[in-house]
């Protein structure tokens, strides 16, 4: 039987439905705006339960966050918009003759996201659309960080290789890089916060070429290069 409780994590207020069992662990997952499904082992007691919650919330930050992101696209439906670098953009669907099937495009404005597409009324086609023209409008950007990231370690005295960028749609991280490949893959779904967070990632990342951990060693290449990461990184947790 389930229970529902209500937890603080960083000063907001997460519900928190309990599901007990006979497992020996507890797993989390997101069933709503600021909600939490939990599966817990009944010797476990809720106390313990918060604890944990507690310990882990940035990862509990972007379970609720993709949730919220996962829910506004599919919705989009187009009448609430999605937010594209912390702006929230309308969608707009037009039916265009001569296109192959399965297929269309979308012209990404100020204000709002143009999908032209051969079935209008087809909401996962309008969101595939979207998402394939975010990752286009995203690409730019990304190449201009990677050189101004990458000029400021070099400046700075760090001996760090000139990063081959990839997009790609993660579940648990916003980024991650390969040291020995010189390759940084950045998660798409950053399209949707302000683009600072977007350079926040980019010194992250670089900072791995220096170092391959979280060291204090780390953040103190990585605060003294990006002195606004704290500030800037607290969006995505």
């Amino acid at each position: 039987m389930g229970k529902t409780i209500k937890i603080l994590l960083d000063d907001k207020e997460i519900l928190v439905t309990i599901l007990f069992s006979g497992r020996k662990s507890i797993s989390a997952e997101a069933a709503g705006h600021n909600h939490l499904l939990v599966r817990s082992s009944s010797l476990i007691s809720e106390n313990e339960i918060a604890v944990f919650l507690s310990k882990r919330q940035n990862s509990i930050f972007r379970l609720l966050h993709e949730y919220d992101t996962r829910l506004a696209l599919r919705e989009a439906a187009l009448t609430e918009g999605i937010y594209v670098y912390g702006n929230k953009v309308r969608v707009q669907t037009a039916a265009q003759k001569g296109i192959a099937p399965r297929s269309g495009r979308a012209e990404i404005l100020p204000d709002r996201i143009k999908v032209f597409s051969p079935e209008p009324e087809n909401e996962e086609l309008t969101k595939s659309i979207i998402i394939n023209a975010l990752g286009k409008y995203m690409m730019p950007a990304c190449r201009e960080l990677n050189e101004k990231v990458y000029k400021a370690f070099c400046t700075a005295g760090f001996r760090v290789p000139y990063a081959k960028v990839t997009l790609k749609n993660m579940s648990s991280r916003w980024g991650s890089c390969s040291a020995v490949g010189g390759k940084i893959s950045i998660n798409i779904k950053l399209i949707h916060f302000p683009p600072k967070c977007l350079e926040s990632v980019f010194y992250h990342e670089y900072a791995h070429f220096v170092y391959q951990n979280h060291s204090n060693n780390f953040y103190s290449v990585l605060h003294m290069l990006y002195p606004d990461y704290d500030k800037q990184h607290t969006f995505l947790k």
